[in-house]
């Protein structure tokens, strides 16, 4: 026994020798360990874990967040359009653009980035899925180290060189088999993941972008001066419950407001407003309102003040029906 192992070391001893010396300390492995690792190894990390599951999994998620960034630059690029070809104009307008196209740029790259991540996670997955075509199946490594350990117990007076000799060329072949697929793996899901590139850079400086031009925000709930939207404190707002001066919309407090129930001095415009100079509306309460139920110079019916036209007044100067002097 001890000749036979010392003339021919069994296979098995071989190979065990060949993965001892291929691990490193470390645990981990370099890519150009791989060309070193027996077809057990590579075959084996290969095969087992998640697969490419995770990686379609990413790619689908990529593909939604470009789609949803698509969408909305659609819808940017449209409120921008009404501020350069359409009916909304002036002050508000420029400032309401410049703090637009900032945003509807970095929508541009966060699709955009969004897509390409999407499609280098399918690269990745076609590159492992050709690497693991181009593997050796584990359970043929198996079946090659068994054959090769039955036929060296069996070969007492080396009637079976031939065989082992035929056994190791195949598992040789299956060595290189799997270099080969590991190393092209390796380039493709290189070049692949360069695209998977974290996006908080461009997250970063869309809020810097957004800090300069701090007084002309658009969104909700936002203070400053040229806000567009609900629940705006500033000047210039457009939207409901607005707070400030010359705001476009409902529940808005300040002057030169337009809606309903805006509560304000001078210039606003709707219905169930509270201040002078209000145009339009019922119930308004103030001097030189036009409309229902208005206080005093107001025009309309149902004004109680002086200076009043319309009907059932109550004031001087009335001109209607059912007047009190």
């Amino acid at each position: 026994m001890k000749y036979r192992d010392r003339l021919i070391p069994t296979p098995s001893v071989a190979r065990q020798r060949n993965l001892a010396s291929s691990q490193p300390a470390s645990g981990r492995i370099s890519p150009m360990q791989y060309l070193t690792l027996p077809p057990e190894v590579n075959s084996a990390r290969m095969f087992v874990g998640a697969g490419s599951g995770p990686l379609l999994t990413t790619a689908a998620a990529w593909d939604g967040l470009a789609a949803e960034a698509r969408l909305a630059t659609q819808g940017w690029e449209s409120v921008i359009l009404s501020m350069t070809v359409k009916a909304w104009q002036g002050q508000a307008s420029a400032s309401m653009l410049a703090a637009a196209t900032p945003y509807l740029g970095w929508l541009n790259v966060a699709a955009a980035g969004a897509e390409r991540a999407a499609r280098s996670a399918r690269d990745a997955v076609s590159a492992f899925e050709a690497a693991l075509t181009g593997t050796v199946r584990p359970l043929a490594v198996a079946a090659n180290c068994v054959r090769t350990v039955s036929l060296a117990g069996s070969n007492f007076f080396g009637q079976d060189f031939p065989a082992i000799a035929a056994t190791e060329a195949e598992y040789e072949q299956m060595w290189a088999q799997n270099v080969v697929a590991i190393s092209g793996y390796h380039a493709d899901v290189s070049s692949a993941a360069a695209g998977l590139v974290p996006r908080h850079n461009v997250v970063a400086n869309l809020k810097a972008t957004w800090l300069n031009v701090a007084k002309l925000n658009f969104g909700i709930g936002n203070i400053g001066h040229g806000n567009i939207g609900s629940g705006n404190t500033g000047d210039c707002n457009s939207g409901s419950g607005n707070t400030g001066n010359a705001n476009l919309g409902n529940g808005n407090q300040g002057s030169y407001n337009m809606g309903s129930g805006n509560s304000g001095i001078t210039g606003a415009a709707g219905y169930g407003n509270l201040g002078l100079f209000n145009l339009g509306g019922h119930g308004n309460s103030g001097l030189a309102n036009s409309g229902p139920a208005n206080g005093f110079a107001n025009s309309g019916i149902w004004n109680l003040g002086e200076f009043n036209s319309g009907g059932f007044n109550i004031g001087k100067r009335l001109s209607g029906f059912w007047h009190r002097s």
